[in-house]
């Protein structure tokens, strides 16, 4: 089949929790600065400081010492049992790293924030990302591999522990909503040229093709604002990482990923509206 025909899963993309959260901000239901202990209904810090919060834009932003710990890979790996709260509970998903100051990238971090947007809205979040962003950009995209609208195109990958199509299509969201650290990390199914035209709404400051604003520029803004360098002059926002070194004399904002035998980027440029997608 024509490879813009087939479906791979795509591993922490643009359209992940980040910008549901920025939806949910647009709709007045969240706040980038708030405690999440306040989200989560329970306390939430980093040992080593005690008396700082944790906020969303310290999550987002890879900056809120949390990280991905032996629990965390194995409640996802092993589709366990454990709650958020207790994989939090594990000393070892904190760093010992000063709370907003401190960069870790951690997948843990995205799925917490998935698990806000769930808890605030007592939805899944698959459903909001599809009322939100999908279905208005008419794409076929899913965290679920069998919601897609065409099941037979969801592709083997190379590697990844045998993650096959077979395997894929018989994932379901977890029943428990605000426990996304089982889904929402990384489990996007979506083709390039599906993929590409989010990127597009992004880059025209949260604007689609037929003139509808699914994001506010404010929020496309703070998305894109440098947070915290992650140690390699790369300046990190929220999913999308400010690189002044990709391109001589151009700043693209970019993110790559690498999971399940796949590789991806994506960057674009906002200034002019140049982007690339590659699976």
């Amino acid at each position: 089949k024509p490879i813009e025909e087939f479906i791979d899963l795509e591993y922490n993309t643009i359209i992940t929790p980040k910008e549901g959260f920025m939806k949910l901000c647009d709709l007045g239901k969240v706040s980038i600065d708030e405690d999440i202990s306040e989200y989560l209904g329970f306390k939430v810090r980093n040992p080593n400081y005690p008396d700082i919060i944790i906020t969303p834009a310290m999550l987002m932003s890879h900056s809120g010492t949390v990280v991905d710990s032996g629990t965390f890979n194995s409640s996802i790996i092993n589709n366990s049992s454990l709650t958020i709260k207790q994989v939090l509970e594990d000393p070892s998903s904190m760093s010992m790293g000063k709370p907003g100051e401190s960069y870790a990238y951690s997948n843990f971090s995205v799925a917490i924030i998935g698990a806000i947007c769930e808890l605030v809205t007592n939805r899944p979040f698959n459903d909001l990302a599809k009322e939100y962003f999908f279905d208005p950009l008419g794409i076929n995209v899913s965290y679920l591999a069998n919601e897609l609208n065409n099941t037979d195109l969801v592709a083997d990958l190379y590697g990844g522990g045998g993650l096959t199509a077979s395997v894929a299509l018989k994932a379901a969201a977890h029943p428990t909503i605000g426990q996304t650290h089982h889904l929402m990390q990384g489990n996007l199914f979506a083709s390039a040229k599906d993929y590409l035209k989010f990127g597009a709404m992004i880059a025209a400051g949260g604007v689609t093709e037929d003139g509808e604003q699914l994001l506010s520029t404010e929020s496309v803004d703070e998305m894109l604002k440098v947070r915290i360098d992650d140690g390699f002059g790369i300046g990190s926002g929220f999913g999308c990482e400010k690189n002044e070194f990709a391109l001589p004399g151009r700043t693209v904002y970019s993110h790559t990923g690498e999971a399940y035998g796949m590789f991806s980027v994506y960057a674009f440029d906002p200034d002019t509206g140049d982007g690339i997608v590659v699976l």
